[in-house]
């Protein structure tokens, strides 16, 4: 599993979301398919970049194209963030 891969928890919460939502990814255009720019779910999250992760139990669920990370905690609340430095200060972690 690419959960167990990646050293990520499956939370309950997070097999939901995949279930529910898992696996969709947005493109600008059907010209320009790389890189997306929204993509749902853990499966879609880390087949589509190395996720280097965070201190805390969170798996992302969403990235976007302006580096923005939604993640689910092990009790379902949502986290956002960003992989972007500069940005990172004003994330809800």
């Amino acid at each position: 599993m690419l959960l167990e891969r990646s050293r990520l928890p499956a939370h309950q919460p997070v097999l939901a979301f995949e279930a529910e939502y898992g696996g969709l990814q947005l493109f600008e255009s059907d010209l320009d398919r790389e890189p997306a720019s929204l993509c749902v779910g853990p499966y879609a999250c880390l087949s589509a970049t190395t996720w280097t992760g965070h201190e805390r139990d969170l798996v992302p669920v969403i990235f976007t194209h302006d580096d923005l990370i939604f993640s689910l905690d092990a009790e379902g609340r949502g986290w956002k963030g960003s992989r972007d430095p500069a940005r990172a200060m004003a994330a809800n972690y």
